[in-house]
């Protein structure tokens, strides 16, 4: 499964809510403030990797699952 990630070419930057640096800079902050989380500015551009054993505690969780649902949100007020 890694290798055909690898193949693509897929890129954060890339999703409609992403296309700007100061959105990808957004959910960076929320999500590189979460504890047990470590991101690297690389993952600004590309396809940051999040180990799941990083959101075993519910908090933690919970805060990575809110980050997202802002993003996705967000990303339905584009469509609208």
């Amino acid at each position: 499964m890694m290798a055909a990630l690898r193949k693509t070419s897929l890129s954060v930057s890339k999703l409609p809510y992403c296309q700007t640096f100061a959105k990808r800079q957004e959910l960076h902050d929320r999500i590189a403030c979460i504890p047990g989380l470590v991101l690297t500015d690389a993952g600004m551009e590309g396809l940051p990797l999040i180990p799941l054993a990083s959101l075993a505690e519910t908090a933690h969780r919970n805060a990575f699952l809110e980050a997202l649902d802002s993003m996705i949100e967000q990303v339905r007020q584009i469509d609208e």
